[in-house]
């Protein structure tokens, strides 16, 4: 999924909301689930339906994979699919269809977006969510709303 058809200029950003906001904790797909990049900094968040692994923040709410140094992400090129899509975020309705929402609380630089929202949301129905995820994930949705 790393040649997602979405820009977004965060150049100007380096950090400062959708890494730092702390509602903002991506959930690992579960193609995602293996890559050991992305799980040694992860928290396990079990529901009825399915465990789910989501990204770690540092003490100061930034992402941990945020580098402060360099003010990038420092797993970009395998960075989980939610940052690859971000301002749009994943829902599943009720007929467990994907759906994507654009989430306007923390990007500043939305005016800089560039997707084609149905192109990217059939590519996502391209991937493979068990049954068992999209009752998990509704389940945290409805926990977090």
């Amino acid at each position: 999924m790393s040649n997602l058809v979405l820009r977004i200029n965060c150049a100007e950003c380096i950090g400062k909301t959708c890494c730092s906001a702390n509602s903002l904790r991506p959930i690992l797909m579960p193609s995602e689930e293996k890559n050991i990049a992305l799980t040694r900094y992860v928290q396990k968040i079990k529901t009825p339906y399915y465990t789910f692994f989501q990204v770690g923040k540092k003490g100061n709410g930034q992402c941990i994979y945020f580098n402060q140094k360099t003010k990038r992400c420092s797993v970009y090129n395998n960075r989980p699919l939610e940052c690859q899509i971000y301002p749009f975020m994943i829902e599943f309705d009720e007929n467990k269809e994907l759906k994507l929402n654009l989430d306007k609380r923390y990007c500043r630089h939305l005016n800089t977006l560039e997707a084609n929202k149905s192109e990217l949301t059939q590519l996502l129905k391209s991937i493979e969510f068990p049954e068992k995820f999209i009752k998990g994930f509704n389940n945290l949705a409805k926990n977090w709303a």
